[in-house]
């Protein structure tokens, strides 16, 4: 990790400049790919050197002496504060409900039905790349009122879907969240029911939960997903699963290795299963949704 003192910016020059800035906890974030030009030049030199970074909504122009590949600038933290949000992208969080219908309504288990189901569905508006590195996607959801228990439930998801699927039903990689009789179950999903092989979490029922997603990317396409839930702070486990897969409408039948998450979006949706009773209201209250490349 090099260098981690709080509040510093820190470029550094191999083959290219890299430009990372490390937090009040001394976290680090890799902001090169925030800035769409990095000029000036960091050449030892026996006069002060001039180095500007510039992103969409962002200027600044560093002077100094350089004799060193390696440069760290102490920073106000407000300023700090500035640089981290460029490394992540964000989805503001709210409340989100949805009133159940029966499947009779339709009166078959057939793909228009579950297509069909209610959802509410939110949306990011920043396009990511969630194939070229690792991502963490972080959160809390508070408030959940999902029902008695399966098939009597509501779902939660949360995760990132391909920009070119992303109002799809069941595309994507996400955690979900549902009700048993006595649990709220967590795990993560890619193609439709093919979730709970990669690990089933149960935490008390429809209690608050944080959770943290990271996404390793294959070089091609998809990759492994982790999953890890806390509550009051103290973990209840870790899942795994390979995702990348299209979603087919037949339980436990993946689609191609063919979902490419170069170009993607966050989002959160909740669901309500159409083979329980109808007129239900299933609820939840998502916090911020954070994006961050490691």
């Amino acid at each position: 990790m090099g260098n981690s003192i709080p509040n510093t910016l820190k470029i550094e020059k191999a083959e290219e400049l890299e430009v990372k800035v490390f937090d009040a906890q001394g976290v680090e974030h890799d902001i090169t790919d925030a800035f769409r030009s990095i000029t000036g030049s960091t050449t030892p030199a026996a006069f002060t050197n001039e180095i500007e970074l510039q992103a969409a909504n962002t200027q600044i122009k560093i002077g100094f002496l350089a004799t060193s590949k390696n440069m760290v600038f102490g920073l106000d933290p407000s300023v700090v504060n500035q640089l981290v949000a460029l490394a992540n992208t964000r989805l503001a969080g709210g409340i989100i409900n949805v009133v159940s219908q029966h499947l009779s309504e339709q009166g078959a288990e057939t793909e228009q039905c579950f297509i069909g189901e209610p959802e509410t569905l939110v949306l990011g508006e920043d396009d990511i790349d969630a194939q070229a590195k690792a991502m963490t996607i972080e959160g809390k959801v508070t408030s959940l009122d999902l029902g008695a228990g399966w098939v009597d439930t509501g779902y939660i998801e949360i995760g990132v879907r391909p920009k070119a699927s992303m109002n799809r039903r069941n595309a994507g990689i996400f955690l979900i969240a549902l009700n048993s009789p006595t649990k709220t179950q967590v795990h993560l999903q890619d193609f439709t029911g093919g979730g709970r092989s990669g690990g089933v979490i149960e935490i008390p029922k429809d209690s608050d939960f944080q959770y943290k997603v990271t996404l390793t990317p294959s070089d091609s396409i998809g990759g492994t997903a982790e999953l890890e839930v806390w509550v009051g702070g103290v973990s209840q486990g870790t899942a795994t699963l390979a995702y990348g897969y299209e979603s087919t409408w037949e339980e436990n039948v993946p689609g191609s290795l063919a979902e490419d998450y170069s170009v993607s979006r966050l989002f959160y949706s909740i669901i309500a299963d159409r083979r329980g009773v109808a007129d239900v209201t299933y609820s939840a209250e998502v916090g911020e949704v954070i994006a961050r490349a490691e």
